[in-house]
């Protein structure tokens, strides 16, 4: 009798090994069908250059990497001059101020800063405002995401026809959302 159960257990162990084997295996076999349904996305994801924040996307230029991130903002610096950099920000603003206004009075304390005219880059109007930084020509450029939000870049040691500046600019995209 005792033979009888031990044989009844050792075939039970048996059985559960090789079900958890074949669950095993579906499991791999699942994974591996939604890996392919879902090839074209990361065919997709692939082939796309933006770096994805929480707020904001965009493609970075190449020589930069990043250096810090916030909630509000993401800063790159030049691997090669540590001083020339962008950080991208947004803000919270109010829907009665224009884009000029809030250029002007975010940037009211920095020297020899100038608000220009608008321009448009990358299908967007961005308001340029020039300073210089450590006597080099350098921009903030403004541009609103919504109603309640805008966003500015300080680019240093660059303006806004700067091949990086430029990169940015022409692949920035806005998830205002997660503001």
């Amino acid at each position: 009798m005792k033979r009888t159960v031990k044989l009844i257990a050792l075939l039970c162990a048996l059985l559960m090994i090789v079900s958890l084997a074949a669950c095993g295996s579906k499991t791999e076999e699942k994974a591996s069908s939604d890996k392919a349904e879902s090839g074209a996305a990361e065919v997709t994801e692939a082939a796309s250059n933006l770096t994805d924040f929480e707020w904001v996307k965009f493609e970075v230029p190449e020589g930069f990497e990043d250096t810090q991130e916030s909630d509000s903002y993401v800063a790159f610096k030049d691997k090669e001059d540590t001083y020339r950099g962008f950080h991208v920000s947004w803000k919270s603003v109010s829907p009665s101020k224009t884009l000029e206004e809030i250029a002007e009075s975010d940037t009211q304390y920095s020297t020899n800063a100038s608000v220009d005219a608008a321009v448009e880059l990358g299908g967007r109007t961005w308001v340029p405002v020039h300073f210089d930084f450590n006597d080099e020509p350098s921009v903030y450029l403004f541009t609103q995401i919504d109603e309640k939000h805008c966003c500015y870049i300080v680019a240093y040691k660059m303006t806004e026809n700067d091949a990086a500046v430029q990169t940015i600019v022409n692949s920035i995209e806005f998830v205002p959302e997660n503001l």
